[in-house]
């Protein structure tokens, strides 16, 4: 009788562990798809790379220039993920003509992607790909012309105030830390006064996500 008790007893504890674990395990599983389609906000920083693409008669040189900003991660799924962005960058470019002028174009630019991210979701690193659209809003310009006139509306470049172009990236996330490569490319004119100068380049960025 005693044993029959006791095998009862047994029964009902090991009972109600295997419902504790499986509540336990349904809670996790709860958190982590919350955790996963919660929004995430980030920072960012590093370097950019600018240039223009012009006449085949005109030679350029990069510009080295600072890139911060944030950006917010809407998930769509657990391997897809909208990324809309805001950057400010330093951009520009410095041209050679044959005629014996060189200009170094500086601006100031509000980036603006909306980026569709593409995850593979392995732990702890997740590489990921991104591409879509983006704005550049340039808040501010100069240009330091060495030209025969001797003045900058000789050298005949402008650049517009808003131009839009796309982004094509790869980059990692590893745990909250993320390093991405991104390269851009104006897909509107660049120059108030001419429809052959383009903006492009690239960005070594790297943030931490929360």
């Amino acid at each position: 009788m005693n044993n029959k008790l006791v095998s009862n007893f047994t029964h009902k504890i090991l009972a109600i562990g295997f419902a504790l674990g499986t509540a336990v395990g349904t809670a996790a599983e709860i958190s982590d798809s919350v955790e996963t389609q919660r929004p995430r906000f980030g920072v960012q920083v590093g370097a950019a790379f600018s240039n223009v693409s012009g006449p085949s008669d005109i030679n350029t040189s990069n510009r080295t220039g600072l890139a911060a900003g944030a950006r917010v991660a809407f998930p769509l799924s657990a391997y897809l993920t909208l990324q809309p962005e805001a950057t400010f960058v330093q951009r520009g470019a410095t041209f050679a003509g044959a005629g014996g002028y060189s200009i170094t174009a500086k601006y100031n630019t509000l980036q603006v992607p909306v980026l569709l991210k593409a995850t593979l979701p392995t732990q702890p690193v997740s590489p990921y790909l991104t591409a879509g659209p983006v704005a550049f809003f340039n808040l501010s310009s100069s240009l330091d012309a060495n030209t025969p006139g001797g003045t900058v509306a000789s050298a005949g470049f402008n650049p517009r105030t808003v131009e839009f172009g796309a982004s094509i990236g790869a980059g990692v996330d590893i745990g909250p830390v993320f390093v991405a490569a991104n390269y851009l490319i104006g897909l509107t004119e660049l120059d108030e006064n001419s429809a052959q100068y383009h903006s492009r380049g690239v960005q070594l960025l790297g943030g931490v996500q929360f």
